[in-house]
């Protein structure tokens, strides 16, 4: 029986020493298992992490009364907190955030149950109010133009617009203000008045139109758009040529010269071209060039454009009256033929036949 004790005991001996190998050989990895170790991927741990920081807090206790608010478009922890009276760190700890980087739109946080702060909405740049104290007006009178400027307004100019150009009047006015102007007397029937708001970087303008009573009327019927200038009632002289032709008018020394499908050259009489060649042969079915005219048609431009004369030269009394309008200043006068040419600066000089009584 002893030596049966005997034997069971070192049995159990070599049992729990067998066990205590078999632990140690499985606490000591193989290299293989080292190398199996060492080739998990580090964003295993990282993502671990972030699971942590998540599941941190959304087992957060949010203060008493506060309710659930979504982060919008361009919003932040400052922004917000501001609203409610908060520093961005005190909302931040209150939903148990550690960073703004866990501050993203579409997320759900806690703010306090109060009404909360409109957002602050930066009115985009324009011109909301300007006008006239009057629509109808006299040349001369003095009317009183109002505006109000919306967004950030850093300047303020006023002017007229003449010809498609822009004449200031004023400059440095306030954002919302009055000024009183002096109609033109200058022909025209209609003035168009401009206000320019700017932000420092572009402009925004806005208009405003007066139509005006004409103190002159016109000569010939029908009448033209705009208000015409006092008639001018003096000697003309008029020559016709094969393309066109020349009128002069001595009371104002000026040179017209119209040659057709063309815009008028007007000449003052000291800028006469100077002729290379005094002398021409007419021939005999055209007339000879008068004297006042000579000068300027032998000119070498200006002759091969009108060709030569078709008729002597014709003295009248004639009249000349202008108005200006938004599209330019017009001039209209009697030809020797009694109809009317009209033409102006860019534009092609037509005839209109007047109508009688």
């Amino acid at each position: 029986m002893r030596y049966i004790f005997v034997t069971i005991s070192l049995l159990g001996s070599l049992f729990l020493i067998g066990c205590g190998v078999g632990l140690a050989a499985q606490a000591e990895p193989t290299p293989a298992a080292q190398q199996n170790i060492a080739s998990i991927p580090s964003e295993q741990f990282t993502l671990t992490n972030t699971t942590n920081k998540k599941r941190f807090s959304s087992n957060c206790v949010y203060p008493a009364a506060w309710h659930a608010y979504t982060i919008q478009d361009d919003e932040n922890s400052a922004m917000i907190a501001a609203r409610h009276g908060l520093s961005a760190q005190q909302l931040l700890d209150s939903n148990c955030l550690q960073s703004d980087d866990d501050f993203y739109v579409g997320r759900t946080i806690y703010i306090p149950i109060r009404e909360m702060q409109p957002r602050q909405n930066i009115l985009p740049l324009s011109v909301t109010f300007f006008s006239s104290d009057v629509s109808l007006a006299n040349p001369m009178d003095i009317i009183t133009l109002t505006w109000q400027g919306q967004g950030n307004v850093q300047s303020v100019r006023l002017g007229r617009l003449i010809s498609d150009q822009f004449y200031e009047i004023a400059t440095n006015l306030p954002n919302n203000g009055s000024l009183e102007v002096a109609v033109p007397n200058d022909g025209t029937d209609m003035v168009t008045y401009l206000v320019l708001v700017s932000d420092g970087y572009k402009e925004v303008a806005a208009r405003t139109d007066v139509q005006l009573t004409c103190d002159e009327v016109w000569f010939f019927s029908p009448t033209p758009s705009g208000c015409p200038t006092a008639p001018l009632l003096t000697g003309f002289y008029q020559q016709i040529f094969e393309r066109g032709s020349i009128i002069y008018i001595p009371t104002l020394d000026q040179y017209y010269i119209f040659v057709v499908g063309q815009e008028v050259v007007t000449l003052d009489g000291d800028d006469r071209p100077t002729s290379t060649n005094a002398d021409f042969t007419i021939p005999s079915t055209f007339y000879m060039t008068e004297n006042i005219l000579y000068q300027v048609w032998a000119s070498d431009d200006i002759r091969n454009a009108l060709g030569y004369a078709v008729t002597e030269g014709i003295r009248y009394d004639g009249l000349l009256q202008r108005s200006t309008q938004a599209s330019g200043n017009l001039t209209y006068l009697l030809a020797s033929s009694g109809h009317i040419y009209r033409f102006g600066e860019g534009v092609v000089w037509g005839v209109i036949i007047p109508q009688s009584g």
